[in-house]
């Protein structure tokens, strides 16, 4: 926990010591909220028929970009791509934690850090917007709780989805083919492109059987109120369920990889 919570400190550290940089992402993602929810909002005026209402649409927007550095699986750490490429990760295999905590670790507290110091600002922004373009807050107290829940389990399984792409790199030259791939895969099939209610149904009943799904869909939906009841604990538990899948994979997957490992150099 003290090595999570060092990571998460120098993460932090990081984002706010280029503040430029910070107010430039904030006011990216408001404006690609702000277009994102006129463009439903041309949709639902020409007679669109879906299963979330224009609200839930605007809400699930606004969160989707707050939050979006903590689910973009294409935002990878480059610390961890370059000591692969350099050959550097042989000094890490020293350290007396074990490479696939350390790597997972430091991935999770990089997106906390990326994330923190820019949601607040848009959250609060677009909470102040009038009328059906701000981000309404009508969840009763177990939504608050589930909705949470969600977020954190929704943040783990993006980082262990990350990690399978790191130790994928390991077998490659380039980390560039894997992450293009892989990450617009990802990012289509989880909801960050098009919010999944908006599939096709045969589509949305094979991707509530994978992974995907409850990377980033699950928490924004139940926060915008678009699943409630008995739906909510399904999520959940298949977000548990994906969570030890990739991480009982992952770890296992990382020492065979380590095995076989060949550096050269010195």
């Amino acid at each position: 926990m003290r090595t999570f919570l060092a990571y998460v400190k120098i993460g932090i550290s990081n984002q706010i010591r280029y503040k430029i940089a910070s107010y430039a992402g904030i006011a990216v993602q408001f404006c690609w909220a702000v277009m994102n929810i006129l463009l439903y909002r041309a949709f639902y005026l020409s007679g669109t028929n879906s299963d979330m209402t224009f609200s839930q649409v605007v809400s699930y927007m606004w969160l989707q970009q707050a939050f979006h550095s903590l689910f973009a699986t294409w935002s990878l750490d480059g610390t961890i791509l370059n000591s692969i490429m350099s050959g550097s990760v042989s000094y890490e295999l020293c350290r007396p934690i074990k490479l696939y905590q350390s790597w997972y670790f430091q991935s999770v507290a990089k997106r906390i850090g990326k994330t923190l110091p820019k949601c607040f600002p848009i959250l609060v922004i677009a909470s102040l917007i009038p009328g059906e373009y701000g981000l309404k807050w009508e969840m009763e107290w177990y939504t608050v709780i589930a909705f949470l829940l969600a977020m954190l389990l929704s943040l783990a399984l993006v980082s262990s989805f990350c990690m399978l792409i790191y130790i994928v790199v390991i077998h490659t030259i380039s980390p560039l083919g894997i992450k293009m791939i892989m990450s617009s895969l990802v990012d289509f099939m989880s909801g960050a492109v098009i919010p999944l209610v908006f599939f096709p149904e045969w589509m949305q009943d094979f991707l509530k059987f994978s992974p995907f799904t409850y990377m980033q869909n699950i928490p924004l939906r139940i926060f915008s109120g678009n699943i409630q009841g008995t739906q909510i604990i399904f999520s959940l538990f298949m977000q548990m369920i994906w969570l030890f899948i990739m991480l009982s994979g992952g770890k296992l997957f990382m020492d065979r990889v380590l095995r076989k490992l060949v550096l050269f150099g010195g």
